[in-house]
């Protein structure tokens, strides 16, 4: 939503080396083994499938009665981090069917006016309303601004084309924030067990449980990217079918513009967007609608796709708007840990800064009980990781030297050292190889041999906005 702190992507809280455990013990012990691990997968299947995790391409997300999912990018449709707005101007009232009245920009819930709002939808729309007034070169209305000439058009509404700064002001973005800080903490406190010492908050959750939180909530909050982005496109002329949850594909906007069309019966859109670009009245009907298809199945990693006859062809770089950008820059941020965003091709006015791609990271001093917080790029925390990994090598290569009867693995160890970019992000938080490993014999989907092939939808990631809407609508 024109947030600059989006591209943070904070790594697990631990990534983990590998030990070996030499296991011995009787009946009783292994029979005690399973019942632990039957009853660790039976836990992380409980948080999976809780409200404000659930999401389509994991086989834990349990349906359950009513929709579960949002039509457009899987995500839970009823988590308290749930957020249903358009990435176009839908107008609040006409006058004379002609000249908007008042606007709802881009990015801003209607849901959050509603009593059918969540915790999320709310704080955005609440700001937006009391913010509403304020327009200025440096301020709109929720977002600080920076444009070279006005940062509106001529019909009053937000030119995201000239716009080389957006981003959420500092105290929308702590209500923002505190949501998502509500929510993790929430689902936190569903880890334990309901007679565990560690409820009293002095223990940390299982790491199975952490990862799963962190590699669940970066899984959708790429949805959520990859949905927009196909969104944005296919906004744009001559095509300007508005997409949205209960518009989730070009085939659904025909039904909506059956049910609610330009009153004059002059355009063929619906009543609630913007009247229509030239160009874009110019074409038929058909053709806006074969053009929407192929916008949908870009490249998440294409570089402003447009119109070029009847085909979607890479566009201008520089032509490219800011949002579009942040959010191209944002999924390969997540599919390549550990890159610089600012390497993507770019417009030139448009930049990140030190702050836009870091994150608050506690680093913990020997012993666990002290901690400073820093902030850190991905980059900058997988380098950290490798340091701890190489150090870890070169004590298990010392004492191999002491005593001969220990061997000298610290190949294996080094090999868990991670390559910029090699992984993505969803991947990277989520269950390591090893505790896959322990959940084997479980019903847990991510035990290993359960499935043929084993999911994997932190490796399966969609490449194309239409793929993402397909699986989210079965």
């Amino acid at each position: 939503m024109g947030n600059s702190t989006a591209i943070q992507i904070t790594l697990a809280a631990a990534l983990l080396t590998a030990f070996l455990f030499a296991k011995t013990g009787s009946f009783d012990e292994a029979n005690k083994e399973l019942k632990a691990k039957i009853a660790l997968a039976e836990k992380l299947q409980r948080l999976g499938s809780s409200l404000d995790m659930k999401e389509a391409s994991n086989k834990d997300s349990a349906t359950g009665g009513g929709q579960s999912f949002n039509r457009n990018d899987g995500n839970s449709f009823t988590s308290d981090t749930t957020y249903h707005s358009y990435v176009w101007d839908y107008c609040l009232n006409w006058i004379g069917n002609r000249v908007c009245e008042r606007w709802l920009d881009p990015y801003v819930a209607m849901h959050g006016m509603t009593a059918e709002r969540s915790p999320l939808e709310a704080a955005v729309a609440q700001a937006w309303m009391a913010n509403e007034k304020k327009v200025s070169p440096e301020q709109y209305k929720i977002w600080n601004v920076k444009a070279e000439g006005s940062v509106t058009d001529v019909d009053g509404k937000l030119d995201r084309g000239g716009l080389s700064k957006w981003e959420l002001t500092s105290d929308v973005k702590k209500q923002v924030e505190q949501v998502g800080t509500n929510t993790a903490n929430r689902q936190m406190s569903l880890t334990y067990d309901e007679d565990a010492e560690e409820r009293k908050g002095n223990t940390m959750p299982n790491m199975e449980s952490l990862r799963t939180m962190a590699s669940r909530w970066t899984k959708m909050f790429r949805n959520r990217l990859v949905t927009v982005q196909g969104e944005t496109r296919s906004a744009q002329q001559p095509i300007q079918f508005m997409l949205g949850e209960d518009k989730a594909d070009c085939d659904a906007y025909l039904i909506d513009l059956k049910r609610d069309p330009d009153p004059m019966g002059v355009e063929e859109r619906i009543r609630v967007q913007p009247l229509l670009d030239p160009l874009t009245r110019a074409e038929d009907l058909e053709r806006r609608y074969n053009l929407c298809i192929q916008m949908k199945r870009q490249s998440v990693y294409a570089v402003n796709p447009t119109i070029q006859g009847d085909q979607v062809k890479p566009g201008s770089k520089e032509a490219e708007a800011i949002d579009s950008w942040r959010i191209r820059a944002n999924i390969a941020a997540i599919d390549y840990a550990g890159i610089d965003p600012n390497s993507l091709p770019k417009p030139s006015k448009l930049a990140l800064s030190k702050e836009d791609i870091s994150s608050d990271v506690a680093d913990y001093e020997v012993g666990g009980k002290e901690y400073q917080i820093n902030r850190q790029t991905n980059a900058e925390q997988i380098g950290t990781y490798n340091q701890a990994v190489a150090d870890s090598a070169a004590r298990v290569k010392a004492l191999s030297v002491l005593s001969p009867n220990l061997p000298s693995n610290d190949k294996e160890v080094n090999q868990w050292q991670i390559k910029t970019g090699s992984m993505n992000l969803v991947e990277l938080n989520g269950l390591t190889p090893e505790m896959k490993q322990e959940l084997k014999g479980t019903r847990h989907p991510a035990a290993e041999g359960n499935a043929s092939p084993p999911q994997a939808p932190e490796r399966d990631l969609e490449t194309t906005p239409m793929e993402l809407t397909v699986k989210a609508a079965h």
